[in-house]
């Protein structure tokens, strides 16, 4: 009509087609509604033949990664969370993290790649333990519609409690790491009720770690299995040593430990007996006996000492000398302290 207006546009103008159906113009060539992609002020039609396609694709998150658990105290573990994206394309993007109903934290930034870290603070002090929303957001140089994605991270500060610890402190255990297939290690059963690890270390008499290892557990107990190395590689002597079950969860945060004593004789050698089944009680002349046997590497105090199913003790020998090396038998006859015939068990 009167009013319109022909206009040339630079070279490289951006421009987007407007959602309106597709006209012909005077001399049937096919035009379309345009709207300037950087300057929306620029509006009208255009030959079809006078535009150049570009991207028309719209971004995808590819790729969204809030972290694991983490503890904002100050305590050097796991401190900040490393929140990490990543975008089909490159983009103008921005994250978000909200609480129940406030924003804690945002960034913004450009580039196919994001990593952010938060620290878990808010004007400073650590925020409450619990789950936070975290939202990325992203749109492309040619506005072809925004890419977001929404996860969740968690705060966590409290340490975890050590469940169970078996066997417990009742009985003082001891191994002999000597080779010989018998008791060669002392293991213990640790319970974290939290997803994390549990952290093992040995103490000689005088306090010093000689020994410290990590097993990562998840719902069940794990095994902490001492084999008498210090962390060396070499053996320790023989001697009283305190093993220490430690939980940490993951977020980072350390539990107290729980302690047992254990006896490390490797000096001892070869513990075992002539028969695992005897019947003393018919007084006959078949399998009255049974010779308890076991061999020393070097001169020692030698105390015997026989349990019943119940863990109670019912039968014990012991010199006032210490025993030479070399072999040794004691030969038990079922009969408890008193002289009486033990019942069977």
């Amino acid at each position: 009509g009167g009013g319109d207006v022909a206009r040339t546009l630079p070279a490289g103008t951006r421009l987007r087609i407007a959602d309106v159906p597709a006209q012909v113009s005077e001399v049937g060539a096919p035009v379309v509604a345009v709207q300037g992609l950087d300057d929306p002020s620029i509006t009208g039609f255009m030959a079809i033949a006078d535009l150049t396609p570009r991207d028309s694709t719209p971004p995808v998150v590819r790729m969204f990664d809030p972290g694991g658990p983490f503890s904002p105290d100050g305590d050097g573990q796991i401190d900040e969370a490393t929140i990490k994206a990543r975008f089909s394309e490159a983009v103008a993007w921005s994250l978000k993290i909200t609480g129940d109903t406030e924003t804690l934290f945002q960034m913004t930034g450009t580039g196919a790649s994001v990593e952010v870290v938060w620290d878990g603070l808010d004007a400073g002090v650590s925020v409450p333990d619990g789950e936070y929303q975290v939202r990325i957001s992203g749109i492309d140089a040619w506005k072809n519609g925004t890419a977001t994605a929404t996860q969740k991270v968690r705060v966590d500060t409290q340490a975890p409690t050590l469940a169970d610890l078996t066997p417990d402190d009742s009985v003082t255990l001891w191994f002999s790491p000597n080779g010989d297939g018998v008791r060669d290690t002392v293991r213990f059963t640790a319970d974290n009720p939290e997803p994390g690890a549990v952290v093992a270390k040995v103490r000689d008499s005088g306090g010093s770690v000689i020994d410290k290892w990590t097993v990562v557990n998840g719902a069940d107990p794990v095994a902490l299995t001492w084999d008498g190395r210090t962390s060396a590689g070499g053996y320790a002597p023989d001697g009283t040593y305190t093993v220490s079950a430690i939980p940490q969860d993951l977020a980072g945060n350390t539990g107290g430990s729980v302690t047992r004593t254990v006896q490390l004789i490797a000096a001892l050698r070869s513990v075992d007996s002539s028969r695992s089944i005897f019947f003393p009680q018919d007084l006959d002349g078949l399998a009255r006996t049974t010779e308890l046997r076991l061999t020393l590497q070097r001169p020692m105090a030698v105390s015997w000492t026989v349990l019943d199913g119940t863990g109670a003790t019912v039968a014990t020998r012991s010199g006032a000398a210490d025993l030479p090396a070399g072999d040794h038998t004691w030969t038990f006859n079922g009969r408890g302290a008193d002289g009486a015939m033990l019942p069977r068990g």
